[in-house]
């Protein structure tokens, strides 16, 4: 007869189960916060100098719409849906700074888990991961882009589960890789790009593993992202009524950066060849790790030239892959890439790529934004445009409720540093078309750029720029942008105040 002890086993091996999977959860996170130290450090750097970048510019505003509004058909409008939704219990650019950190340090922790099954003494994995995240290209990507950082993170971790899966045929690692291509989908749609890779080279790379290995590992690779663009393909279908509205949205995306000229192939290929050529020579440890492999076993090569095949394929069709990211890619890739049969010998090498690495990062021109977010976050010092910016933002963000015509396809920085979206009678709102057609009647207030942005279809955008409605005449006046204030036409204020 079974004593009462052994019955009570089960419930107990399941209790100290749970309670050893929540006790691994918390040290995971506890370690990645921990990791995210230094990118806490540069994000405050450069919030101290009042730079905002423009990702997380259009990230934020599209948040505070949604909050705002409180709608739940808009959530078919907001493209990637993993960064909004991390953000929207705390839509600020604090939790901004926090959340890129986190993930950062998520990110540091996979590479130096990788890092530590190699044959290299611990101040050569040392100089690899500073060779990896301490660039100013890195740094850049994980303090001032979730959507980036996230998307790196989700598609190293598939990208080193793709490597275990078709190099050793481990089974947990094809499903792992499957379901982190899923849900890179929903932080970027160059998640289909990976997937269609990996998918045609399974085949190549599974040979001589059995018949019908091939076909079925591209299927456990497929259907979790298959799943996860039919899902929201529906959403934006259900809410937009087009199925590849995210597709081609505001934010960065496939069908959004292409250009008519881009799609001829041969002015494609030639400016992108240029850009990855140029990519490249900047990340010499990528071209060191490359070399060292092909000299090992050229076969590899196959699988590592992933990465910048497929960047070079969206450049050449014209879609967007900033440089800064595609650096960052090169890098943490090529680091995943290395095995535990690398000889011993090669780490000294290794050392002295990852050493030139970073003086190339260190002493390479900035060009743009990432210039501006090196200037705050090194000498704290706010930028013009970034002080007028706050000054405007602040300025709107006290106006009354649906007070103020605006489109947020060019006042998203506005908006985000006016940390609400409640002023703003926007084009997502019903009465947006109609209050544009006669803005005396239902606004106040309509901000427009100081010059005309054409090619948007919004006379806030192109025609209010150019001259002021009839009624409206000019409030305040900065270096990109005007205030235009009216009096309500009799029966307007009711209309208004509706609004509220």
């Amino acid at each position: 007869m079974a004593s009462a002890s052994s019955l009570e086993l089960p419930g107990a091996t399941r209790a100290k189960s749970g309670m050893c999977l929540r006790v691994t959860r918390l040290s995971g996170l506890l370690r990645a916060a921990i990791w995210s130290l230094p990118f806490l450090g540069m994000g405050y750097l450069a919030n101290r100098g009042l730079f905002l970048s423009d990702e997380h510019a259009r990230l934020l505003s599209n948040t505070l719409t949604v909050v705002d509004r409180g709608r739940a058909e808009l959530l078919g409008f907001v493209y990637p849906p993993l960064p909004f939704f991390l953000l929207f219990p705390w839509p600020n650019m604090v939790a901004l700074t926090v959340l890129s950190a986190m993930a950062g340090g998520y990110l540091g922790q996979l590479l130096w888990r990788h890092l530590r099954t190699l044959p290299m003494p611990p101040l050569a994995r040392a100089a690899l991961l500073v060779g990896a995240l301490a660039t100013p290209a890195s740094l850049y990507v994980i303090t001032e882009s979730l959507t980036e950082t996230l998307a790196l993170l989700l598609l190293v971790t598939s990208w080193a589960n793709y490597l275990a899966f078709v190099r050793e045929g481990e089974t947990k690692a094809g499903f792992t890789a499957g379901l982190s291509l899923g849900a890179a989908l929903f932080v970027s749609q160059y998640a289909l790009l990976y997937t269609a890779v990996y998918v045609l080279l399974t085949p190549r790379m599974a040979a001589g593993r059995g018949p019908g290995l091939g076909t079925s590992a591209g299927l456990v690779l497929i259907f979790p992202v298959a799943v996860s663009a039919g899902a929201w393909a529906y959403i934006s279908w259900a809410f937009t009524g087009d199925p590849v509205y995210f597709l081609r949205s505001a934010s960065p995306g496939l069908l959004a950066h292409a250009q008519p000229h881009a799609m001829d192939l041969s002015p494609g290929w030639r400016l992108a060849m240029q850009s990855t050529l140029g990519d490249l020579l900047a990340s010499p440890l990528y071209l060191a790790i490359g070399l060292m492999l092909a000299a090992l076993r050229p076969i590899r090569l196959l699988v590592f030239l992933v990465p910048a095949l497929i960047i070079t394929a969206v450049r050449m069709l014209g879609w967007a892959y900033p440089d800064h990211f595609a650096i960052c890619t090169y890098t943490v890739t090529a680091l995943i890439a290395m095995r535990p049969d690398m000889p011993r010998k090669l780490w000294p090498l290794l050392m002295a790529a990852a050493a030139i690495h970073v003086a190339v990062g260190l002493t390479a021109p900035m060009q743009g934004e990432m210039a501006r977010w090196a200037r705050a976050a090194t000498s704290g010092v706010a930028g013009v445009g970034d002080q007028e910016e706050v000054t405007i933002g602040r300025h709107l963000g006290q106006m009354p409720r649906r007070s103020v015509l605006a489109d947020d396809r060019i006042a998203y920085r506005l908006m985000a540093r006016a940390g609400t979206a409640e002023p703003f009678l926007l084009p997502v709102d019903g009465l947006y078309r109609v209050a544009e057609s006669q803005p005396s009647l239902f606004v106040p207030y309509i901000l427009v750029p100081s010059k005309p942005v054409p090619g948007l279809d919004s006379r806030v955008a192109a025609d209010f720029a150019s001259r002021p409605p009839a009624g409206f005449e000019p409030r305040s006046s900065w270096s990109e942008w005007q205030l235009y204030q009216g009096e309500m036409r009799q029966g307007g204020a009711s209309l208004w105040i509706g609004q509220r």
